[in-house]
């Protein structure tokens, strides 16, 4: 979920204040007409400048708030939410573009997913493995992934996991959106096979540590 917010350029006010200064320096604008005169020209300086530096409106992440009435879905889709923040910052920090691409369709398929189950809880059963091991497994993949990106001296091992991560890197993509597509069928949603890859790739992970 996102707001926005309103950032203030200062540059008009700083335009505005230094227009005052000069001219209180030429004229004596303690005088009521002169008062008058600096008035009109710092107003037209405000909004001449204000036009040419306009204030900025920024889009901020918000916090969601989750309230299915079901407290354990709650806690899952705020942990949820937790590791598609730490995904968006991977994206923005990945250099392989194809594995960047990839967590990009993971963040889309993910918002969608965590928004739907926020709506209609009863389709959480498909998704709990998705939730409490799929989701948080690839983020702390991908995680291994950028620290490994990191090093200046890669061994055999750490290559390795570079590698695996970049081949897999579309099939976990497309798990995610296979998981999104689960909510709008009857079927429960199988994803013991992309588990297991996902299992072999985190074990190898953890033995680099």
């Amino acid at each position: 979920m996102k707001d926005t917010k309103t950032v203030i350029n200062p540059i008009p006010y700083y335009l505005a204040a230094l227009t005052i200064l000069v001219l209180s320096l030429i004229f004596p604008i303690y005088k009521w007409g002169w008062f008058i005169m600096t008035a009109v020209i710092t107003a037209g300086v405000l909004v001449f400048s204000k036009r040419k530096f306009p204030d900025t409106v920024v889009e901020i992440e918000k916090e969601p708030v989750y309230d299915t009435g079901i407290k354990e879905l709650d806690e899952a889709l705020k942990e949820a939410h937790t590791h598609l923040a730490s995904l968006k910052q991977l994206e923005r920090a990945i250099n392989d573009e194809r594995v960047s691409a990839a967590v990009t369709r993971m963040i889309k398929a993910g918002q969608v997913i965590l928004y739907e189950l926020s709506k209609k809880p009863d389709k959480a059963f498909k998704l709990r493995r998705f939730l409490n091991y799929y989701l948080p497994t690839s983020d702390k993949l991908l995680q291994s992934y950028k620290k490994q990106e990191l090093l200046t001296n890669r061994g055999s091992n750490s290559e390795e996991i570079m590698r695996e991560v970049e081949d897999n890197c579309e099939t976990i993509a497309k798990a995610f959106e296979t998981s999104l597509d689960s909510l709008y069928s009857d079927e429960a949603l199988d994803i013991s096979t992309d588990i297991d890859v996902l299992d072999g790739m985190v074990n190898k992970s953890s033995s680099e540590k």
